[in-house]
């Protein structure tokens, strides 16, 4: 299930906002294997005669349907192109798989990485414990929640960061949407680097991780 863009790419934020809304006017599904047909088990027929049993069966005109294309060409061309497209990765298959539930070697998901510099709007806690940090981003002239980093921290890092990061504790959020109250949250000064898979231009990070503080110039 997808949400395009008007490029074609799709948006995993708004998917995410029409899921928490139950909202699917959007949403589009995106067809890309077929395992039974007419009470027919194609499981055991390669991955490349299934797709086009599907291309057939989807010939007709669906608007919410798309046969989803597959492109035999080298990896990591297709790979660096992804990039250059902000999506957020690709999937390599055998072309002469059957069909297996199990993770197995015909298939290969290949995430795409992109960095970002974002700022740091409150510190998360696990009880008592550094739970990770909250980021914002600025978007038309408004600081808007971006995520939360929880992987990538040292026990050398986070006292670091109490150091830099507790004088700019504040009483209220400085984001318009506030996550969650176990929190302390911090007036926007200080930008952290970040490692993530949601794209260049997606309004919350998606499996980030910390690098690091950006040094002040």
């Amino acid at each position: 299930m997808v949400v395009l863009r008007e490029d074609g790419t799709c948006d995993f934020g708004a998917l995410q906002k029409g899921a928490r809304a139950s909202i699917s006017d959007r949403v589009t599904y995106s067809a890309f294997d077929l395992l039974y047909q007419d009470g027919e088990d194609l499981r055991r027929l390669p991955f490349f005669e299934r797709k086009e049993l599907l291309r057939k069966t989807l010939q007709t005109s669906f608007d919410r349907i798309r046969y989803v294309e597959h492109f035999e060409a080298d990896g990591p061309t297709v790979w660096a192109h992804a990039h250059k497209i902000n999506v957020e990765g690709i999937v390599s298959k055998r072309l002469d798989s059957p069909y297996r539930s199990t993770r197995s070697g015909n298939w290969i998901k290949t995430p795409c990485q992109y960095r970002a510099a974002l700022l740091a709007a409150g510190i998360a806690y696990d009880g008592a414990d550094f739970g990770g940090l909250y980021l914002a981003r600025r978007q038309k002239g408004a600081l808007i929640y971006a995520g939360k980093v929880e992987d990538g921290f040292t026990d050398e890092t986070i006292a670091r960061l109490r150091v830099q990061l507790d004088p700019l504790v504040t009483r209220r959020p400085s984001v318009s949407t506030a996550p969650k109250p176990n929190a302390k949250w911090l007036e926007p000064i200080v930008k952290v680097r970040i490692l993530h898979r949601g794209g260049l231009t997606a309004e919350r990070v998606r499996q980030p991780v910390f690098e690091g503080l950006v040094e002040s110039a």
